[in-house]
């Protein structure tokens, strides 16, 4: 069973997605290191609400085992040039009737001749930069490829829940690299899994979103 705990965790700068999803993990893990995180991007536009909350569940579920980094991909409809895309691999499980594939690539933005390519091939997802995993895991990964964050992700967790935790926070997090989680794990990790998307998605930054 998994039970939803909601948590405003305000960040004093901007430093990229790593920098904030560690920032994130140290809060959740210190409730509990096995806890399910979900990294959802604020400005995207999602039409089917339950269907993405199946899917959610499914990818929460399949989290679980602390193994696997879970990713949603979107299904493409047209050769687009902005979004980055996923190569899907072998078949790795099915979780409550939604398959999950091994993640065999994730492709930067193309231009629009190999946009169509990769629409062709059918075996490609946009890459939604929605994430599902366990918290212990990721903290683990940050350790692994992006070594340069832990220093300062432990001085503020040292600070947690002290009288000097904000002064830490602002000091600390202004220093912290600014790596995108796409660029520092998504690509290294080999433990990536790939669930399809079919709840109906656009992202509202771009003018091509279509109601």
């Amino acid at each position: 069973m998994i039970n939803s705990i909601f948590n405003q965790i305000e960040k004093p700068f901007g430093r990229d997605t790593a920098a904030a999803i560690g920032l994130a993990a140290i809060h959740l893990g210190r409730k509990n290191p096995r806890e399910i995180m979900v990294v959802l991007p604020a400005d995207h536009y999602i039409s089917g609400v339950s269907r993405f909350k199946e899917v959610l569940k499914s990818a929460m579920n399949a989290s679980m085992r602390g193994e696997e980094i879970i990713t949603l991909g979107i299904t493409p409809d047209r050769p687009e040039t902005g979004y980055g895309y996923i190569e899907r691999g072998f078949l790795h499980d099915t979780f409550a009737g939604i398959t999950a594939h091994r993640a065999a690539r994730f492709l930067e933005k193309p231009d629009y001749t190999r946009a169509l390519e990769i629409l062709s091939s059918g075996n490609h997802l946009w890459n939604s930069g929605m994430f599902i995993w366990r918290v212990d895991l990721i903290k683990k990964l940050i350790e692994k490829h992006i070594p340069e964050l832990v220093k300062g992700l432990g001085e503020i967790e040292e600070a947690l829940g002290g009288d000097h935790y904000e002064g830490v926070l602002e000091q600390v997090y202004s220093r912290l690299p600014r790596v995108s989680i796409d660029y520092g794990i998504m690509e290294k990790e080999d433990n990536v899994l790939v669930m399809p998307g079919d709840f109906g998605w656009d992202d509202i930054g771009s003018w091509a979103m279509q109601f």
